[in-house]
């Protein structure tokens, strides 16, 4: 299996040279507005290392599900900015004339001017829920009445303040769980990324096997009508002298039809699974004129056979398939929706 796996790599390498003409796209067509793709015919002979490289190549599945945990990794540090320090700031600033309503205020109006303003940063501290903020305020003040005694009057404040949730919000609070939730589902998203590149290698790999069945089922049928064809021209030269029965020829010629029927079943069934084949490898480069045909390279005897041990097997296959994996975190992040859930029907204390 490692082996496999080290030609697989090597042989995604010299995926641009696998086949003739398939790296380099033809210029974009004005009338359709997307690029047509390589036109690709003849014979492609291909090993099963370079048929897996090629088709994760060119799998449109494998492409989509690629960007999901680079999406995931953005949801996560967009729901760890809720914890980010906030840096805020607003200034004021205020300029009233108004008619005097009192002899003592002043003759006829009375001008008052500010200059104020405030800033500081707040913040919340992870899994405690702690709520933190300093604050700094100032003002600059002017009145022309004339019983204000100071006229300008400056202003200024500091403030402190720490707020801390001892039921509701601890720990279990809305941005707290968005991080653990864009967490799992940043794990769920690899799971899924596995997922698509083994359904696409094993895909793959039971499309050669298959075909490589059907090639041998479609020789066999080919030798087998050669057969009956030979025995139909015995019977016949043995009925010309006088050896065998007219019901003799009459059997070899039925025989030989149903070879024939069988050998059309036998092709129609090689080139179905060799359109398979063809479309899991390079799907997305296929056009309606393409005549490409793809013969395998290897064969089941090029294998060591070795045996399988059936509990050690499915202990791996449980440990390692993906879908279970991707249940397993789909638990977790219902899991964690119920405990903020829960804490949310506490009542209130900080």
């Amino acid at each position: 299996m490692t082996a496999r796996l080290v030609a697989t790599v090597a042989a995604s390498a010299l995926l641009a040279f696998a086949v003739p003409g398939a790296a380099q796209e033809e210029k974009l067509s004005p009338a359709e507005g997307v690029p047509p793709g390589p036109m690709l015919h003849g014979k492609l002979e291909l090993s099963l290392a370079s048929a897996i490289a090629m088709g994760l190549e060119n799998n449109l599945d494998v492409q989509v599900q690629r960007y999901g945990p680079i999406l995931s990794g953005y949801d996560e540090e967009i729901a760890w900015g809720a914890y980010d320090p906030e840096l805020f700031t607003q200034l004021l600033y205020s300029d009233v004339k108004r008619p005097t309503s009192s002899p003592l205020e002043g003759e006829d109006r009375v001008v008052e001017r500010s200059t104020a303003g405030f800033g500081g940063f707040r913040g919340l501290v992870p899994l405690l829920s702690t709520e933190y903020s300093a604050q700094f305020d100032g003002g600059r003040y002017t009145t022309d009445r004339n019983f204000e005694a100071l006229s300008p009057k400056l202003e200024s404040s500091w403030s402190l303040r720490l707020t801390q949730p001892l039921l509701k919000d601890l720990i279990w609070n809305e941005p707290w769980t968005q991080v653990k939730t864009t967490r799992i589902r940043l794990e769920s998203s690899q799971e899924d990324f596995r997922r698509a590149v083994m359904d696409t290698v094993g895909a793959i790999e039971g499309a050669y096997w298959t075909l490589i069945a059907d090639e041998e089922r479609f020789r066999v049928a080919r030798k087998s009508v050669d057969t009956a064809r030979a025995l139909l021209e015995q019977t016949e030269t043995q009925h010309e002298v006088g050896v065998v029965s007219r019901v003799e020829v009459t059997e070899a010629e039925a025989g030989l039809a149903r070879r024939e029927f069988e050998l059309i079943v036998a092709e129609n069934q090689y080139r179905n699974q060799l359109d398979v084949l063809i479309d899991l490898v390079l799907g997305p480069h296929l056009r309606a004129a393409s005549t490409l045909e793809i013969e395998p390279s290897d064969r089941p005897q090029d294998y060591v056979q070795y045996e399988v041990d059936v509990e050690a097997a499915v202990a791996l296959a449980f440990a390692n398939r993906p879908e279970l994996a991707a249940a397993r975190k789909e638990v977790e992040r219902q899991t964690v929706q119920a405990k903020f859930t829960g804490n949310q029907r506490l009542p209130e204390l900080d």
